[in-house]
């Protein structure tokens, strides 16, 4: 199977996911506002990145972006990394984070996760 076709269907899975994890208030604030804060890396290739024209790109990029369309929000994009993208989840600071996270059980006891769509090693 092609990797386009194995990353769209994790964004398909991951839409789905997200769009019920994003519940109660802070999917009310979300619809209120009609802006998305999704925390994202700078440094994570393929995940988010800087490219060399400087653009903020990457398949996590592309998710936050599609999740907003859907939506029908604006995409705010939050710079986090591994040490603030739980923190700013918890704290208010970022709607979701679309952070390159491995999903941990002990992860679990503080924030909600959607389906895996990405593997690596």
């Amino acid at each position: 199977m092609k990797l386009w076709k194995i990353v769209a269907m994790a964004l398909v899975a991951t839409l789905a996911v997200a769009s019920v994890a994003l519940a109660g208030p802070a999917y009310d604030n979300i619809m209120k506002t009609k802006v998305l804060r999704a925390g994202i890396m700078t440094d994570s290739i393929p995940g988010a990145f800087y490219n060399e024209k400087n653009e903020w790109v990457g398949m996590d990029v592309d998710i936050a972006e599609e999740i907003a369309k859907r939506m029908g929000c604006t995409l705010e994009r939050v710079a986090v990394n591994n040490k603030t993208r739980i923190a700013f989840v918890q704290q208010g600071r970022i709607d979701l984070s679309v952070a390159n996270m491995t999903h941990k059980r002990e992860r679990d006891k503080s924030i909600d996760f959607s389906i895996t769509y990405f593997f690596d090693g």
